[in-house]
């Protein structure tokens, strides 16, 4: 008997814990969306300067450890974390190989953070469900767009200054672009909008703030990689939909988003010159159209990189060149050890291990979302589904899977499809 309620005293203080680190990890995740960009804040340690974003994810990896140890890791999701930090391990010798010194490795691994801590999520789960999870991403859109609007146009001098240590950063803000390094959170704050609203219990007001806001801050990146995304995943989202009655109240608000979209981009050309102009260099290829920008774009300034990526597959396969070596060199013979292109990010230094990594990271989210369907109905599962090939689309020519908190923030979405038991009692109730 006293060694039953022992026991039992043991499992609620475990559950306890597990809650205690969940929220700890919840408000982790919450400050990493309202931060702006991650150069807010510097902590220097000896040779290394750690950025806000990098302390949040140690902070993030030092609870998922505590957790599997106190809770242990979910069955299946081992495969891509294993994979990942042996990975890590064995080519320490690889880049031995190469004059590679560990202060260039460790700086080229920390690159790899938020997908290190992407593989832990899978290992330990998170319990919140996805409307609650949604909401919070929304608030904190909304905080950190207005960050960025207000360090762009109000406060640049201190904009420039949390952004010294970036050469690239500084020459791209300075010709007038706005930096919002957290601008796939609109893609987010588009889906809770997107979705029906019966699914989530929100305050409509809240979301309109949310689609303005996200809106108009990525607008003024100028970024076209995750505009066109927002597009086309617009027009899948309409697709999802068979029925006429539900593709009308999706064209509304697709409609709704055109119109937003329009008057943004008007008023930001007739109020900025420097937009003006680089909206057009941007977008309509100063008056040449398409043509001139894949001229420019593509056979100028991407080409020839991928020739270099081209060639480091071929010299290195299939083992892959290594860790603290660069993925390019630009022509001025700056060093590059970063890629726009997520599935290179792994086949460069991992090599044919490394896009089996890859593979495999996507395959576990895909399949999460996919055993969502016992819980939600198979429209918005199918919604879940194209966002990550959207996704998987724009990491083509923007690195979302590899650098980018953008694979923490997917991967809680699709974990909270497990939590869907949730909802169902919640309308029960």
């Amino acid at each position: 008997m006293r060694s039953t309620k022992i026991k039992e005293q043991f499992n609620i203080k475990k559950r306890i814990q597990k809650n205690v680190i969940d929220k700890i990890i919840i408000g982790l995740i919450a400050l990493l969306a309202a931060l702006p960009f991650s150069q807010v804040y510097y902590l220097r340690l000896g040779f290394a300067t750690i950025s806000s974003f990098e302390l949040i994810y140690i902070s993030m990896i030092t609870c998922m450890i505590i957790k599997i140890l106190t809770r242990g890791a979910v069955k299946n999701m081992y495969l891509p974390f294993i994979l990942f930090i042996s990975a890590l391990l064995i080519y320490i010798c690889i880049s031995v190989q190469y004059d590679v010194t560990i202060v260039d490795y460790v700086r080229h691994v920390r690159i790899y953070l938020p997908f290190i801590v992407a593989t832990m999520l899978l290992l330990v789960g998170i319990n919140i469900t996805t409307e609650r999870y949604l909401i919070i991403l929304t608030y904190m859109a909304i905080l950190s767009s207005a960050s960025a609007l207000f360090l762009h146009y109000l406060a640049p001098s201190i904009k420039d200054e949390m952004l010294s240590l970036s050469e690239h950063l500084g020459l791209m803000t300075t010709h007038g672009r706005l930096y919002w390094e957290n601008a796939y959170l609109a893609f987010f704050v588009l889906l809770l909008f997107l979705f029906p609203r019966k699914l989530f219990d929100v305050n409509k007001n809240i979301i309109i703030i949310g689609i303005i806001l996200t809106f108009a801050t990525l607008t003024n990146t100028l970024n076209r990689t995750l505009l066109v995304g927002c597009v086309l995943f617009c027009i899948c989202h309409i697709l999802a939909y068979r029925r006429i009655r539900l593709i009308y109240n999706q064209l509304i608000k697709v409609a709704m988003l055109i119109i937003l979209g329009s008057v943004i981009i008007l008023v930001l050309v007739y109020t900025n010159p420097r937009i003006a102009h680089l909206f057009e260099v941007r977008f309509l290829g100063q008056g040449y159209g398409l043509e001139r920008i894949l001229e420019t774009d593509l056979k100028i300034g991407r080409f020839p990189i991928y020739q270099q990526y081209l060639s480091s597959i071929r010299t290195h396969f299939p083992v892959g060149q290594g860790l603290g070596r660069p993925f390019h060199i630009k022509i001025d013979g700056t060093k590059v050890f970063v890629t726009d292109v997520s599935f290179i990010a792994f086949l460069v230094p991992f090599g044919i291990f490394g896009l089996i990594i890859f593979c495999s990271f996507v395959f576990a989210l895909y399949k999460i979302a996919s055993d969502g369907e016992a819980f939600f109905d198979r429209k918005n599962i199918r919604i879940i589904k194209l966002f990550l090939i959207i996704s998987l689309l724009m990491s083509l020519n923007y690195d979302l899977y590899s650098r980018n908190s953008f694979v923490i923030f997917v991967t809680i979405l699709v974990l909270t499809l497990r939590n869907g038991r949730q909802h169902v009692d919640k309308r029960r109730s």
